[in-house]
């Protein structure tokens, strides 16, 4: 459906399609460009699911979300608590999520398996492309989350103005 949305007919669409569409728009651009990450969440204890985000570290495509932040309607995302009670999100967490939701998307249903003649996945391989969760309830399973964690660091490093560094020197 929003392939079909014409952006010369924007004034005539309520600003949350718009919003929708153009967060569609830049998901596209961002998994055409391999600007994404994933994102380890823990939905509850011992069950993980990944999710996929923009890589903010690059400048560009910070400068392209702090946009859609602005252009976004205030309240396009509502979460919903079990008793009712609705919480409204920032605009950064609702394009996040709106963004996050898109790529996922785009990653399970463009994920190809190495090997297409086997049909069983790794329970690691359908966490980040296949959008399944990973259960660490086992004893086999118990670090795996934070070793995930621990490699997804390097994805996250904020930028510094000054960057430490360790001098050995042999006397």
């Amino acid at each position: 459906m929003l392939e079909n949305v014409q952006p010369s007919h924007f004034t005539f669409y309520h600003p949350s399609v718009v919003a929708i569409y153009l967060h569609y728009r830049f998901a596209i651009y961002l998994a055409s460009h391999s600007a994404f990450i994933p994102e380890l969440i823990e939905l509850k204890k011992d069950k993980y699911q990944i999710r996929w985000l923009p890589a903010l570290l690059v400048g560009e495509v910070k400068a392209i979300f702090e946009m859609l932040v602005q252009l976004s309607a205030p309240q396009l995302i509502q979460l919903t608590a079990a008793k009712g009670n609705k919480q409204g999100l920032s605009g950064q967490q609702q394009s996040k999520l709106l963004l996050a939701a898109f790529l996922n998307f785009f990653q399970q249903n463009n994920f190809i398996t190495s090997n297409l003649y086997f049909s069983n996945y790794d329970a690691l391989e359908s966490l980040f492309f296949l959008q399944t969760s990973f259960y660490s309830d086992g004893f086999q399973t118990k670090e795996t989350p934070q070793a995930i964690q621990k490699w997804l660091q390097k994805f996250y490093l904020a930028e510094k103005e000054y960057t430490p560094l360790l001098k050995i020197e042999a006397t």
